[in-house]
């Protein structure tokens, strides 16, 4: 009677890990990381209706939102602090910038109302935001401003 052969360990990653490191190409130079302290000019401003808080937009593509604790991930526009309620959704809509224009989008999946003044967007759907219009997201208003606040 012969006795089983035992199996081998073989943990994962363990025989490449003795392999040196392969080079990662990069068709494009990385861009340096703005320096510590260096202010980015913003877009616009997103302001709370009531004047208590403001929000930079300071990309061509600022997601608007709230923090989420699973993943980690916070959107640009983070309204986790004024959005009591919970009524925006973790990746609600988007602030786009192009063509020398605002562009409000909703993101696939909010749940409860994107609007510019009294108009619905809808996923896909690029509204036109201009400077004073009243935003919707969910159940927080916030004013569009364009350029940084006045002090």
């Amino acid at each position: 009677v012969s006795e089983p052969q035992k199996e081998s360990k073989i943990v994962p990653g363990s025989d490449t890990a003795r392999l040196p490191a392969a080079p990662i190409l990069s068709p494009d130079p990385v861009k340096p990381a703005d320096a510590p302290g260096e202010i980015q000019e913003p877009r616009g401003q997103l302001l709370l209706e009531g004047g208590k808080r403001e929000f930079a937009v300071k990309s061509d593509s600022a997601l608007i939102g709230r923090y989420d604790p699973v993943t980690g991930d916070r959107p640009e526009i983070d309204l986790t602090s004024v959005d009591v309620g919970r009524s925006v959704s973790r990746r609600h809509a988007r602030m786009l910038y192009h063509d020398g224009s605002f562009f409000l989008t909703e993101e696939v999946g909010a749940l409860n109302g994107t609007y510019v003044g009294d108009r619905k967007v809808t996923t896909g759907m690029e509204v036109p935001v201009s400077a004073g219009d009243r935003l919707r997201v969910g159940r927080v208003v916030l004013i569009f401003q364009t350029g940084k606040k006045s002090s």
